[in-house]
């Protein structure tokens, strides 16, 4: 979506940057609202600080929305082949030694470096 807010309207989580299929959903919507949450109670006005929560928060969503190449075609196939296919290579993913492969190929390290505001410490000294 170009922008998560309309009026006192905004969108967290899935409804303003879903994922898909790349398992980051809850983690954003947790940093989202804590973002959100931090940015109202920081700036007391509601545009000023829906403005902000996208500024912070669209660098990670675009990251976590970047998709491993193939990666829809494995999850969603077409066919009968395919689905059995991928019913069978899912089935190893539970093996320690091929989760930890799977996880080094999938994950994105944008992703991963979130640094999250202290808000805790911008509220006291106002």
């Amino acid at each position: 979506m170009d922008r998560w807010s309309k009026g006192r309207v905004i969108l967290v989580g899935d409804a303003g940057y879903s994922t898909g299929v790349s398992g980051r959903g809850t983690t954003l919507a947790f940093i989202g609202a804590y973002i959100l949450a931090g940015e109202i109670g920081r700036h007391q006005d509601h545009t000023k600080a829906f403005i902000q929560y996208e500024t912070l928060m669209r660098p990670y969503v675009t990251a976590a929305q970047e998709m491993t190449p193939g990666s829809i075609r494995l999850f969603m196939p077409k066919t009968r082949t395919a689905i059995a296919l991928r019913n069978t290579l899912l089935s190893f993913a539970a093996r320690p030694a091929v989760a930890g492969l799977i996880k080094r190929l999938t994950e994105s390290k944008a992703a991963e470096k979130v640094t999250l505001p202290d808000y805790e410490t911008t509220l006291v000294q106002q």
